[in-house]
């Protein structure tokens, strides 16, 4: 690392990502420290200090107070990263992510428990905004054990102000958050509706969020709203039942209000101790997101799905059911989604009754003791685990997990009595809504489409469900979105994807790619398994008018939050150009090569893989110009990669701009004949639901519907780690024969000569990139020997060590102004030292001068 004099001599005021010489994890990348200079000293946050902050003068070193001293220390830089958010002459701004007590997470891991709720809320970020006089504003958000609006709100949130000098640190007072009240969050509520008896064991309505609180016991000189947070009431025992998971949410509902149900964590339990008569009815209202990912209760009191006591659920396929003591009937038609759909089933005189929507569904003789008292009831979760429905492959690769509803449930009812068909119909009739739709909107992927002003890269926090939204604790610098002047997709990098790079094209198709996979004890150990996103993350390291550079990092972990070895992540960096161009370099950190490399698109629910490709998806050339087209064919037939030497590939997505990809070798290949969802009509592999957005801790399940989001593959170059491990990624409106010159000139870039005023560095393959050191002389001159089986397209230049201002350029004698054809960008490497970026829109096959004036 470069003196704290040598720093100030370029200027005051800066940040880069670096990386120190502390080597305990010398298997982090570049860049997995951060140093700010502020004057002659600098505020480091790095591995050593475990990024506790180190003001550095130049007499001594100063280490700022661990807001959390009890915290835990991350040796190995698994659940901790340093990212630098704003890098301007006004002010910087850092964003620091750790976990306090991971020790938490790793003893649910031994336990076989990946799905625990800390693994999402036991976090916690600080981020620094440091100004050029040394004053830093501290703000700590701690996630730990805290409920979504409350998180959304600043109430987890602590801030200080510190002041920096030569003397050292001056600590400001803490402004402590507002933790300690708590209030309800109501909402709009629809009007109210009276049950048709009120002979009840259980009834929920869950009209508290609407401000109906009707009778129930609680000393009367509290508020309220502050007693009912996170509660609903049993209006037939007059107790407070709690809301598990990341806090109620309330929408308006067949009658007042309803309560919201995440699928993974939100759940109504009671253990009250009541008596059933020989005959009982139960009813319930359900709109539901999704079908879940195995049998889910709307209301149950049993033990093991109703082995022992009563289930009322759904099942993976959107059936309604009811089992009792093990007895179980089903509906045989799926309930539809985002719909309310009345639930309801008797138990008596040795009958058991199914009925939708009013409408009996199906029956059956039922005879046994129907006594459960001493069984907890439960709506809406699982108080058992179980695996998922339809895996890819066998137990071990599935874990069985809590999981329940996702969507709106309300007015809940368990009836001491038996109704007829009649009044189960009138029931329904009293309550069904004019307009059947939920509050909930459909998810969708967040692809940030439309045309800018100019190419940017930014991060921001994007949404996908409302329901989803709610299990993170994430600051609004969370996701990474690239966007191009004169194309209306993007680059997003995405916590719903575990930070991989997706290519958005205009009508928010997605593609994304695979990452390193190696094979764990629970099956693939990949970044698709990092369900809580735990360890991955991404950072732009790089951000100005001439390209962008990303740093991805993800583990090999198996489902299970196993890795086999510490040392098994990968670094990986996308440098992107202006034309929406991009190159991956992949490093994993062992000596293992593992394949990394897969075309994957994604479905928003509501749609097909059909729906997103054509059946001729993939077209793939050589750079002498040969070209196949490849056709998938009904009902599961992929077509046979016979150009042995293709390295170019086109992807043919049902979009105005297409994504293709280029390769530094030979590879390319088809494969999904024998693993295809049975319940789909495409001939592609999968479609799969287990990744992304999922938290199913499986390594393979297939979509068994277009309710969720799924990804599919169509091929995969298992050869990309023989040939560097780099892939060139871009969009396009053109033919593939119009990507051969790209593939030539990154493949074979033209050579530098005649250099006068520098030095040629060489260019670099996976930055696409010609590197030059610059003399102290008034210009840089050299020419490009460009032909046709080296064209030169839309070439970049780095000046190593150098911020010499460019007085002008000319190509061939002709001057170029900055503009979209000429893009001057500045940044500062890893050594703290400038670099001054050069994009240029030009494409030529034959020599080239090129000057540059100082």
């Amino acid at each position: 690392m470069l003196s704290a004099e040598s720093l100030y001599c370029q200027k005051k005021f800066f940040a880069y990502h670096t990386k120190t010489n502390h080597t305990a994890t010398d298997y982090l990348g570049k860049y997995p420290d951060l140093i700010v200079v502020i004057g002659k000293n600098q505020l480091e946050f790095t591995r050593k200090t475990s990024y506790s902050p180190l003001w550095v003068t130049t007499e001594k070193k100063y280490l700022i107070d661990n807001f959390f001293p009890e915290r835990e220390i991350d040796y190995y830089v698994e659940y901790s990263y340093v990212r630098l958010i704003e890098n301007s002459p006004e002010k910087i701004i850092v964003h620091w992510k750790y976990v306090p007590e991971f020790s938490k997470i790793e003893i649910a891991n031994e336990n076989y428990n990946p799905t625990i709720i800390d693994g999402l809320t036991n976090v916690v970020h600080e981020i620094y905004t440091i100004y050029p006089s040394g004053k830093v504003e501290r703000k700590i958000m701690d996630g730990r054990e805290t409920k979504y609006d409350d998180w959304k709100d600043g109430k987890s949130t602590h801030y200080q102000q510190i002041e920096l000098d030569e003397n050292g640190i001056t600590y400001g007072e803490v402004n402590w958050a507002d933790t300690f009240y708590k209030r309800l969050s109501k909402t709009n509520k629809n009007k109210l509706k009276k049950p048709i008896s009120n002979n009840t064991i259980f009834s929920f309505s869950f009209d508290e969020g609407g401000g109906d609180f009707y009778e129930f016991d609680y000393v009367k000189w509290k508020d309220v709203e502050e007693v009912v947070v996170d509660n609903t009431i049993d209006q037939s025992n007059k107790k407070l039942a709690p809301i598990s998971g990341h806090g109620a949410l309330y929408k308006g509902g067949v009658s007042g209000t309803s309560l919201s149900f995440d699928g993974y964590y939100t759940g109504v339990t009671s253990n009250e101790s009541v008596t059933f008569n020989d005959t009982f009815t139960i009813e319930s209202w359900i709109a539901l997101d999704v079908y879940p990912f195995n049998d889910a209760p709307i209301i149950q009191k049993s033990k093991e799905f109703g082995e022992d006591g009563f289930y009322l659920g759904i099942d993976a396929y959107g059936h309604p059911f009811l089992t009792v003591n093990g007895n179980q009937i089903k509906s045989n038609k799926p309930i539809p989604l985002y719909k309310w759909t009345h639930i309801s089933a008797t138990v008596g005189d040795e009958m058991m009754t199914l009925y939708v929507n009013g409408e009996k569904s199906i029956e059956s003789e039922f005879i046994g003791n129907k006594l459960w008292s001493e069984h907890p009831l439960s709506i809406g979760l699982n108080l058992s685990k179980s695996r998922n429905s339809d895996p890819v492959r066998k137990d071990l690769q599935n874990i069985p997990f809590i999981h329940g509803i996702q969507g709106l449930i309300d007015e809940v009812r368990v009836y001491n009595e038996l109704f007829t068909g009649k009044k189960i119909f009138e029931s329904y009739q009293r309550f069904a809504p004019n307009n059947s739709s939920s509050e909930i909107k459909k998810a969708i992927l967040p692809g940030e489409l439309g045309l800018v002003d100019d190419f940017s890269v930014d991060y921001k926090l994007l949404s996908h469900h409302e329901l989803w939204d709610r299990m993170w604790r994430l600051t609004n610098y969370s996701d990474i979105v690239v966007k191009f002047k004169n194309n209306p997709g993007s680059i997003v990098y995405w916590h719903g994807t575990n930070y991989a790079a997706n290519y958005v094209v205009d009508n928010n198709r997605w593609m994304a790619d695979q990452s390193s996979e190696i094979l764990g004890k629970h099956g693939c150990s990949e970044h698709m398994s990092d369900k809580q996103v735990r360890h991955s993350y991404a950072r732009i390291i790089e951000k100005n008018p001439a390209r962008a550079v990303i740093h991805w990092r993800h583990p090999c972990i198996d489902v299970a939050y196993l890795c086999t070895n510490s040392r098994n992540w990968s670094d990986e960096y996308h440098t992107i150009y202006p034309d929406g161009t991009v190159v991956r370099k992949v490093e994993f950190n062992t000596q293992e090569k593992p394949g990394f490399q897969d075309i994957q698109f994604f479905t928003n629910p509501g749609e097909s893989p059909l729906d997103v490709v054509n059946m001729n998806a993939m077209t793939v050339a050589n750079v002498k110009g040969d070209v196949l087209e490849l056709n998938w064919e009904m009902p599961n037939k992929n077509p046979k990669q016979s150009l042995t030497d293709a390295t170019i590939q086109w992807l043919n997505s049902k979009s105005e701009y297409k994504i293709f990809t280029i390769f530094q070798g030979p590879g390319l290949s088809t494969w999904g004949e024998f693993e295809q969802s049975k319940y789909t009509q495409d001939p592609f592999a999968g479609p799969w639901n287990h990744w992304p957005i999922s938290l199913v801790p499986s390594d393979g399940r297939y979509a068994i519907s277009d309710d969720r989001v799924t990804h599919f593959a169509l091929g995969a170059n298992d050869r990309a780690t023989e040939f560097g491990s780099v892939v060139h990624y871009g969009f396009t409106t053109e033919k593939i024969d119009k990507l051969i010159p790209f593939a030539k000139y990154w493949q074979n870039p033209p050579s530098i000569t005649d250099v006068r005023g520098g030095k040629s560095l060489g260019f670099r393959t996976d930055e696409k990139a010609f590197y030059f050191e610059v003399k102290d002389e008034s210009k840089l001159k050299f020419t490009i020997s460009a032909s046709f089986e080296s064209p030169l397209i839309n070439p970049a230049f780095i000046f190593q060590n150098s911020d010499r201002k460019i007085k002008s350029i000319k190509i061939n004698d002709k001057q170029m102004l900055v503009g979209d054809h000429l893009k001057i960008g500045k940044t500062f490497n890893e050594d703290g030292l400038p670099n001054t970026i050069i994009w240029l829109k030009y494409s030529g096959d034959k020599k080239t001068e090129i000057e540059f004036k100082f």
